[in-house]
């Protein structure tokens, strides 16, 4: 095994299953331990290390060729595909898929080049964190030149910023409204105390704080949310059409979400919103364009300036895109950053 790993070009061509990829990735990886254990010098360790490396990359390969094809399952246990291999089924973790994937996506010449490089130098160490490092800032990269570019392209009516919440609500923004709708569930209740925290500096004494949450742990987030220096104002009802999934803990069908509102109304409004099925095309949380154009529209003027510190794939910034308010956004995934303004460079284009 030890040679087969030092000359892994021939073998890896062999490999067809991402089993078989994780067998060779283990090998290789014990053979640069053992290289090591024992004294081996650092060019030998290298060898073993950039078998290792080319063998995550023709795994990620496989993977992401599994998932075009729809050959694996991406999440869940849903019966309705449960011919498909999931994760657990290929004897792999997530964390494992996830690294092997960024290193399958960066470009030849960059992952030929970092081993190249890394190589070369004396104390040079080939490792996966090092090649998911130059995938990061790579694509951190490629985000911000194609951010750069569609926002020269079009009027800065809306945009979308990769930025952390806490710091991005930080500026005086000076905005009428906050109209956001952050990731469910008992994880993520630490954003909404943050969120509290933070949104007040970013509207105007008169504007409106909406969140929108899921009703599992509403208990809890109206408690985070009256530390917000906002008075509570009120609570609208997002009605969901369609199938409704079953809330297993209390048994309901779920055919509605709050929307906690805070600070002062700007008019009257109705305080029923009936939005169309959830569109997830762009993002898996994403919300339909027709429900958060009406909520925009009910707590908003035109021309009037809307943030979102959760802006995801962008659905409230063409939601005010189409009822002539201006946007600001920010969310921490950039890929989801780069889906929202390029949808905002379709809207405003007419597309």
């Amino acid at each position: 095994m030890v040679e087969l790993v030092r000359t892994p070009s021939a073998a890896i061509s062999k490999i067809q299953t991402v089993p078989e990829a994780a067998e060779f990735i283990r090998h290789a990886k014990a053979a640069k331990a053992a290289a090591k254990k024992i004294g081996m010098d650092r060019g030998r360790q290298n060898e073993y290390a950039e078998a290792a490396l080319r063998g995550m990359r023709h795994a990620g390969e496989l993977l992401i060729g599994m998932s075009e094809r729809g050959e694996r399952r991406t999440k869940g246990k849903c019966p309705s595909v449960g011919h498909l291999p999931s994760l657990d089924d290929l004897a792999i973790t997530r964390n494992q898929a996830w690294r092997w994937m960024k290193i399958a996506r960066l470009p030849e010449s960059a992952f030929e080049s970092y081993i190249a490089e890394i190589k070369d130098s004396p104390d040079g160490e080939l490792t996966s964190a090092g090649a998911v490092e130059l995938w990061k800032d790579l694509r951190a990269e490629a985000i911000g030149k194609e951010r750069e570019r569609l926002v020269n392209q079009h009027e800065a009516s809306a945009v979308v910023e990769e930025a952390d919440m806490a710091s991005w609500l930080e500026f005086p923004h000076g905005a009428d409204a906050i109209i956001t709708d952050p990731p469910y569930g008992e994880k993520h209740l630490p954003l909404l105390a943050t969120l509290a925290a933070k949104a007040p500096r970013a509207l105007k004494p008169d504007g409106i704080l909406a969140v929108m949450f899921g009703n599992g742990f509403l208990p809890d987030v109206y408690s985070i949310m009256s530390r917000c220096a906002l008075p509570y104002l009120w609570t609208m009802a997002y009605l969901i059409p369609g199938k409704h999934g079953i809330q297993w803990a209390s048994r309901a069908s779920n055919g509605w979400k709050p929307v906690l509102l805070y600070g002062r109304a700007q008019r009257q409004f109705h305080d029923v919103v009936d939005s169309p099925a959830p569109e997830k095309g762009a993002h898996e949380w994403q919300q339909s364009i027709g429900g958060m154009t009406t909520l925009v529209e009910r707590l908003t003027e035109p021309d009037q300036l809307v943030l979102d510190p959760f802006a995801g794939s962008g659905t409230t910034a063409l939601a005010c895109l189409s009822t002539k308010r201006r946007f600001k956004g920010c969310d921490l995934d950039g890929d989801a950053v780069l889906t929202a303004n390029r949808r905002i460079a379709e809207a405003s284009d007419g597309r």
